[in-house]
This record gives C-alpha cells, sequence and structure tokens, in this order.
C-alpha cells in the first residue's frame, strides 16, 4: 500500500527534454520541449530550438524537472561488433583512456552495440551552466539512448534528428549514422510520433522528457553523476516532504471542520432565539426607512409642482384660438424635462411651470404674431423661441417654443 502511494508522489506529471548538442563552437546549441502529462498521454507544454546560449535556457519552463541528451562533437560515438557491456566498452573504443574520466552509455543493437563516450569534465560543466540557468536536472544521457522507447511509435523507416539518421526495422532500431549537425541545420523534417508531430530539432528533447516522465527516481540513473543523483534525492525527499505537509494540514483541516460543524449547530440554535428579537427591531426599522421615502417622494413632487391641478386642457384650448394662418402645431409637452442631469437631490430634474409648444410655419412672421398672442394671456409669465429651422426645399419651417406660466 505505501509503494504504491509513495509512487504516486513521486510520478512526474510535467518534464522538459534538453538536448545539448557540440559543435565546434565552445558554446554548444540547445533544443528544449517540455510535456505534460494528461490521463497517460503526453501533451506538449512548450517547446524552445535553436538556444545558442547558456543564459537564454531561462526562456523555459524553470523548476520544472530536467532530462538532458548530450551530441555532437562532445560526444564520441562508435559501433562495436556484438554485445559489449559497459565495463569494458571504453577499452575497445578508446584503449589508452583513464575509465574515470569518461562517461559510458551503451545501446544493444541486434548485431553490434554503439558505445557512445563522452569526457566527464565536459558534461559536468555543462550540467552545472544547466543548473545555474534555474533547470533541475535529474536524468541526463549520451547519444541516442533516449530514443529506444520511441521507435516503436515512428512510421518511417528512416528519422533524422540533428546529428543522427536512424534506420528503423520491424518497430526495432536497426541502424544508426551519425552526421555534421552543422551541414543538416536547417533540414527540417517532420515526424508523427504518437499524437504529436515532432520536427527534426524536436526528436531528441521529445524523447528526453518522455523517458524522464516514465522514469523511476528511485532507481539509479543510466550515468552515474553526483550532481544528478543530489538532485534526484533532493527532489525525492522534497515531494515526499510536501506530500506529509499538505497531509497533515489536512487533518488539521478535518480537525477543524468538526470543531466548526459543531460549533455551528450551537451558533444557529443561539440565533434562533436571537432572530425572535431582531425580527421586531427590522420591521420597525423598515416602517422608518419607508416612511422617509415616502416623504422624500412627496417632498419631490410638491418641488415639481406635479400635486398641483393639471391645466393642459386650458392652455391647449388657448393656444389653439390663438393660431394664425399658416402655423400647425406639432407638440405640446408640459414639465419638460431639463437637458442636464444630476445625482444630487437638490437639483430638479424638470422644468418647473414650464410648457414646450412645438409647430410648422410658412412665413416666421406668424410665429411673432403668435407669441404676441399668448402673451396676452395673464396665466403667462414669458414666451421664448428656443429653436427654429427652415427647409428650404419644403418651404417651412420647424420652431420650439418654451412658455413659462404664472
Amino acid at each position: 500500500m505505501w509503494l504504491q502511494i509513495k509512487q504516486k508522489i513521486l510520478q512526474l506529471r510535467t518534464a522538459t527534454g534538453v538536448e545539448v548538442v557540440f559543435g565546434t563552437n565552445e558554446t554548444p546549441i540547445f533544443h528544449t520541449y517540455t510535456l505534460t502529462l494528461n490521463k497517460n498521454i503526453l501533451v506538449k507544454k512548450s517547446k524552445v530550438s535553436n538556444i545558442k546560449s547558456f543564459p537564454e535556457l531561462k526562456t523555459i519552463s524553470r523548476n520544472i524537472p530536467a532530462a538532458v541528451s548530450f551530441s555532437g562533437k562532445g560526444v564520441l560515438i562508435k559501433k562495436v561488433q556484438g554485445q559489449v557491456e559497459e565495463e569494458g566498452a571504453l577499452a575497445l573504443v578508446l584503449p589508452q583512456a583513464n575509465p574515470s574520466e569518461f562517461y559510458i552509455k551503451v545501446t544493444h543493437l541486434d548485431s553490434y552495440s554503439v558505445v557512445a563516450v563522452a569526457r566527464k569534465s565536459l558534461i559536468n560543466q555543462s550540467i552545472s551552466q544547466i543548473e545555474d540557468q534555474g533547470i533541475q536536472v535529474l536524468h541526463l544521457s549520451l547519444g541516442i539512448n533516449y530514443l529506444e522507447n520511441l521507435i516503436p511509435y515512428f512510421k518511417e523507416q528512416t528519422v533524422e534528428t540533428i546529428c543522427y539518421t536512424i534506420h528503423i526495422r520491424n518497430n526495432s532500431l536497426s541502424d544508426i549514422e551519425t552526421k555534421d549537425f552543422q551541414k543538416t541545420f536547417a533540414e527540417l523534417n517532420e515526424y508523427l510520433v504518437g499524437q504529436q508531430y515532432l520536427q527534426s530539432f524536436d526528436i531528441m528533447a521529445y524523447a528526453a522528457a518522455a523517458h524522464l516522465l516514465a522514469h523511476d527516481l528511485e532507481s539509479m540513473p543510466d550515468i552515474p553523476n553526483e550532481k544528478v543523483q543530489a538532485n534526484r534525492e533532493e527532489f525525492r525527499y522534497g515531494s515526499l516532504f510536501k506530500a506529509a505537509a499538505f497531509s497533515t494540514l489536512a487533518f488539521v483541516f478535518i480537525v477543524l471542520l468538526i470543531n466548526f460543524f459543531v460549533y455551528n449547530y450551537y451558533f444557529i440554535a443561539n440565533k434562533k432565539f436571537a432572530e425572535q428579537y431582531q425580527f421586531t427591531q427590522a420591521e420597525l426599522a423598515s416602517q422608518s426607512e419607508k416612511k422617509q421615502s415616502l416623504e422624500k417622494k412627496e417632498q419631490f413632487l410638491q418641488q415639481a409642482g406635479w400635486l398641483q391641478k393639471s391645466k393642459t386642457s386650458f392652455f391647449a384650448d388657448r393656444f389653439a384660438s390663438f393660431l394664425p394662418e399658416g402655423i400647425w402645431l406639432t407638440g405640446l409637452q408640459f414639465y419638460p424635462k431639463k437637458n442636464q442631469f444630476s445625482d444630487s437631490e437638490s437639483i430638479q430634474l424638470f422644468k418647473k411651470d414650464t410648457i414646450e409648444l412645438s409647430g410648422m410655419c410658412n412665413d416666421p412672421y406668424q410665429i411673432n404674431l403668435l407669441i404676441n398672442n399668448i402673451k396676452t394671456m395673464k396665466e403667462i409669465a414669458q414666451v421664448n423661441m428656443t429653436d427654429y429651422s427652415f427647409k428650404k426645399e419644403e418651404e417651412t419651417g420647424n420652431f420650439l417654443l418654451e412658455i413659462v406660466t404664472r
């Protein structure tokens, strides 16, 4: 039971693969690919190709576990007949070399083995510079080791990466050829691997990320690098500590939740008695608010003059009797609204004791005659013409009068 729980805790959900390609320059070229495990399906999160310096690695997702694959001129690839073990592989490739100065990785094919050799000083320096950019390296490998698990998913018989040409037969690796990546750097072959389309730049980085997601972090790494082993141990203990802390917090939360329900039960019981008293107080306050609201509305109506008796028919009849020939009335509006509105309660929204009279005429002189007729009424205090427009094509004018009553 504990082993299953521990496996779930240490299972990676996101990983970054980094391909380090050594060329003629001192600084290698980097290709990265970040994968997320979603319902046992590998989903691309991000990728960055053709990174030309270590500081540029900061552009990829930091604090995500990474697997690094080394290729190029810094990694010697040799084919050796038969099935060779790693202990004696260096003597077959570099007979005079000191085994303590080199990392070795052997990939077994049908009739021969592919031996990848790189100096520890070069690999260790590169790992340190990669980690200086905030990337935690949990696994590393040389050559084509990461590709072995992806071979069955390629539909093509020949696969081109940046540094290798892979030949596939019967869903297994049959042959490998190394090449100068500087000559093929512009080639962008595309391959379908599972549900992902990968270019030549992406294959090794994708394979490294997929390998790390499927890798058991409690097992020994393929290449015994001290820094990588320390990172793996730190990651395991960190993951277990986080899980333990989360479990403790969950337990404390459950205890607090039980206490809350007990408290809530007695709180509700006490609240029911308090509500009977508060209900009466709330009703009194509500009635007081309604009364104040009603008084404000009455005050507003009183200030606006809407409580006075309506004289609509009276003024309509008088204005109609004053109409000169050639004038037609089109509108009569009492208490028109103001042009500018305000949220202040002290400012009235409508023009008090005001009538707007609109109409049409053939001769502007008739408007003056109408204004003089209206002024003869004792109920009228002031008459102003606020708008006038003449339509030449129709030979008619539209006017608007503002009439202030006493």
